[in-house]
C-alpha cells in the first residue's frame, strides 16, 4: 500500500511537474512569439523609415542637381531630360517623405515649397535662366537645399527617437513575463544539470577535435592555395620561354632570306633579271611572314598594346582575334571605366579574360560570348557570359577555373560561378583597387 501510495505521489508529482513545464512552456513560447513578431515589425519598420530617409535626402539633392544642370547647360533651349529627370526626383521625394512621415509625430517639412521654387526655373525665359543661372544656384538653390537637408536630419532625430520608444515599449512587455520565465528556467535548470555535468566533458572532447580537424583543413586549404600560386607563376614563366622560343624558330625564316639575298645577288651579277625578280617576290614573300608571325605569336602571349594602350584596346584586339578565328563571337562591353590601373591589376584582368573567353570557346558550343567591365569605388567588377552548354560547377570544375580563381585571390578578389548544364555559363569578378599581394604570388 505504501509503495502503490509512493507511486502515485511521484506519478502526481512528476505528471504535475510535466504540465507545469508544458504550461509554462506554452505561455513562454506564445509571448515569446508575440514579442518576435513586435520586434519583427518595429524592425520592418525603422528599416523601411531609414530607407525612405535615404531616398528623401538623395531626391532632395538631385533635384538641386537637375535644376543646377539645367540652369548652366549651354545649349538653347535646354536638353529635356532636366526637366524630367527633376519630375521624377520630386516624385520620388513626396513618396519618400509620406513613407517617412508614417508614425512620427506631426512636424514642419518644406519640400513642396522647395520644389515650387525649383519648378518655376524651368518656366524661366530664356535671357532670365542665362542672367541669373549663377546667383540663383549660390543665393537661393544652395541655401534652400541645406535647410531641407536639415529638415531631414530632424526627420532622422524624431525616428530615432520612435525606434526608442518602440524598444522601450518591447523591453516592457519583456519584463512583464520576467517571472513566469524565471520560474521556467529555473525548473529547466534543475532539470538539466545532471544532463549538463555528464555531456560538458564529451562537449569539450569533441570542441578540441573540431578545433584539430579546422587547423588541418585551414593547413590543407594555404598549401592548396601555395602550390595553385606556384602553378600560376610557372605557367606565366612558361609562356615567357615559348615566347622567347618561338622568337628563335623565326632565325629559320632569316636563315631562308639570307639564301634568298644570295641568289639574288648571283642573278644580278649575272645579269638574269627575271631570276632576280622571282628571287625577290621570294624574299619578300618570306619577309612578309616572318614578321606576320612574330606580330601575331608576341601579340597572343602578352599584347604589346596592353601595356602602350591599356586594359580596354587590350581586352577589345583579343574579342576581335578570338571572333577572327573561332566560330563564336565575343563582345565587350564596358561601362565607366578608367585605365589609371596598376600593371599588375590589368594583367590578372586580361589573363583571366583571356582564360575566360579560352574556355567558353572550346567547351560551351553556344552562339556567343559577352564580357562586361564595370569600374566603381569598391573596385572592378567584370562579368564573362555565354549561351553555351553549360556544366556543373561542383563536379566539373578544372584547372582553369582554379587558375581564375586564384588570380583574384592574390588580389583580395571574389569569383563566383553562376553555371548549369544546358543554361549557360556566367563567371562574376570582383577586384579591389588596393591589395597587398603576398611575395609568393607574384605574376
Amino acid at each position: 500500500m505504501h509503495t502503490s501510495r509512493s507511486q502515485t505521489l511521484l506519478l502526481f508529482g512528476f505528471g504535475g511537474l510535466l504540465l507545469l513545464m508544458f504550461a509554462l512552456g506554452g505561455s513562454a513560447t506564445l509571448f515569446l512569439r508575440r514579442a518576435a513578431m513586435e520586434n519583427e515589425r518595429i524592425r520592418l519598420e525603422d528599416a523601411d523609415r531609414n530607407r525612405s530617409l535615404e531616398r528623401l535626402r538623395s531626391s532632395i539633392f538631385l533635384a538641386g542637381t537637375h535644376v543646377r544642370d539645367y540652369l548652366l547647360d549651354q545649349n538653347n533651349p535646354p536638353s529635356k531630360a532636366h526637366l524630367n529627370g527633376f519630375l521624377g526626383e520630386a516624385r520620388t521625394l513626396r513618396e519618400s517623405l509620406a513613407k517617412c512621415l508614417r508614425g512620427l509625430p506631426a512636424t514642419s517639412f518644406d519640400s513642396e515649397g522647395y520644389l515650387a521654387l525649383l519648378s518655376d526655373v524651368f518656366e524661366w525665359p530664356e535671357t532670365e535662366r542665362v542672367a541669373r543661372r549663377y546667383s540663383f544656384a549660390q543665393t537661393i538653390l544652395l541655401p534652400r537645399r541645406l535647410q531641407l537637408l536639415a529638415q531631414a536630419d530632424q526627420l532622422q532625430t524624431l525616428s530615432e527617437r520612435q525606434s526608442e520608444k518602440n524598444s522601450h515599449s518591447v523591453g516592457t512587455l519583456l519584463s512583464t513575463y520576467r517571472t513566469e520565465l524565471g520560474i521556467l528556467l529555473a525548473l529547466t535548470v534543475l532539470l538539466g544539470i545532471f544532463l549538463a555535468s555528464t555531456t560538458l566533458r564529451r562537449l569539450l572532447r569533441l570542441e578540441a577535435e573540431s578545433n584539430a580537424r579546422l587547423d588541418t583543413a585551414l593547413r590543407a586549404r594555404s598549401e592548396m592555395e601555395r602550390l595553385s600560386a606556384e602553378l600560376v607563376t610557372a605557367q606565366e614563366t612558361e609562356r615567357q620561354k615559348i615566347s622567347r622560343d618561338l622568337h628563335d624558330e623565326v632565325g629559320q625564316k632569316l636563315y631562308a632570306a639570307l639564301l634568298t639575298l644570295g641568289h639574288l645577288r648571283s642573278s644580278v651579277a649575272n645579269g638574269e633579271r627575271d631570276a632576280a625578280v622571282l628571287q625577290m617576290d621570294k624574299l619578300s614573300e618570306i619577309t612578309s611572314q616572318t614578321a606576320a608571325g612574330v606580330r601575331d605569336l608576341a601579340l597572343l602571349l602578352r599584347p604589346s598594346m596592353l601595356d602602350d594602350l591599356g586594359l580596354i584596346p587590350a581586352l577589345k584586339w583579343l574579342a576581335r582575334e578570338a571572333t577572327r578565328t573561332r566560330p563564336i563571337p565575343v563582345e565587350v562591353v564596358v561601362d565607366e571605366f578608367t585605365e589609371d590601373l596598376p600593371e599588375e591589376l590589368r594583367t590578372c584582368v586580361y589573363r583571366v579574360v583571356q582564360e575566360a573567353v579560352h574556355n567558353a570557346e572550346r567547351h560551351s558550343h553556344g552562339r556567343g560570348i559577352l564580357v562586361e567591365l564595370r569600374q566603381t569605388a569598391a573596385g572592378i567588377d567584370f562579368v564573362i557570359a555565354d549561351d553555351g552548354l553549360g556544366f556543373d560547377p561542383v563536379t566539373e570544375s578544372g584547372l582553369g577555373l582554379l587558375g581564375m580563381q586564384e588570380r583574384v585571390l592574390r588580389f583580395g578578389g571574389t569569383m563566383n560561378i553562376e553555371a548549369a548544364p544546358g543554361r549557360g555559363t556566367r563567371l562574376r569578378f570582383h577586384l579591389p583597387h588596393s591589395h597587398e599581394m603576398s611575395p609568393l604570388r607574384t605574376a
